[in-house]
Order: structure tokens, then sequence, then C-alpha cells
């Protein structure tokens, strides 16, 4: 029995125990590492080096450090947008004291014209 057999037995098995459907996640993630493998094992094979799952370690460490890094960015995100909806009621705040600032402004403004042209052109 090859390598690969043997891996797919122990899956299989595994599948079975803990009643895993086929369309799970998790199987899918099984498989990508296989084929990650696969290729992996076919490309390093003249390699005369024999840190291939030391190389492999590293960069699966990298990828959870990075991770990491992702989950603690949402969830800062995730803080910063529920903090949002008091944000809007300060804009909305804010918008309504400057509607009635224009507004005023549009009333003097409307007032002085209104002055300065009865002034100089009389009905």
């Amino acid at each position: 029995m090859s390598q690969e057999e043997t891996l797919k037995a122990a899956v299989l098995a595994w599948q079975k125990k803990h009643g895993v459907n086929d369309n799970d996640p998790l199987l899918a993630t099984i498989e990508l590492f296989q084929i990650h493998f696969s290729n992996w094992q076919g490309h390093h094979l003249g390699s005369s080096s024999g840190s291939s799952y030391d190389e492999f370690r590293g960069s699966f460490e990298e990828l959870s450090r990075r991770t990491r890094a992702l989950s603690k960015q949402t969830e800062d995100l995730m803080a910063a947008l529920r903090t949002m909806p008091d944000l809007t009621k300060q804009l909305r705040a804010y918008r309504r004291s400057i509607l009635w600032t224009i507004g005023a402004v549009a009333l003097c403004a409307g007032i002085g014209i209104g002055i300065g042209v009865g002034k100089f052109l009389p009905l």
C-alpha cells in the first residue's frame, strides 16, 4: 500500500469515526494539503536539502501568524463599526446645527439685500 493510499484510508476511517460529511470544509482543507504535499514532494524531490518538512512547518507558522494578525485587525474593525451608531447620532446633530446656521445666514442676507435694494431702488 502506497503512502497516498494509506493517508486516504486513514482519512476515511477518521471521517467515519467522527461522522464527517463528504462536503465538509475540513475535508476540502485536507485535500488541499494532499495536493500541496504531492506537488511539493515532486518539486523538491531532486533537492538535496532534508529540511522540506522544516520549510513547510515554517511556512505554516507564518500563515498562522498572519491569520492571527488578520483576526486582530478584523476584531478592531468590528469594534470600530459597533461605535458607528454613536458617530451617526453626532453627525445628525452637526447637520442640524449647520442647517440652522445656513438658514439664519440666508435670512440675514435676504433682509440685508432687501434693505439695500429699498434704499437704492425706491419704488
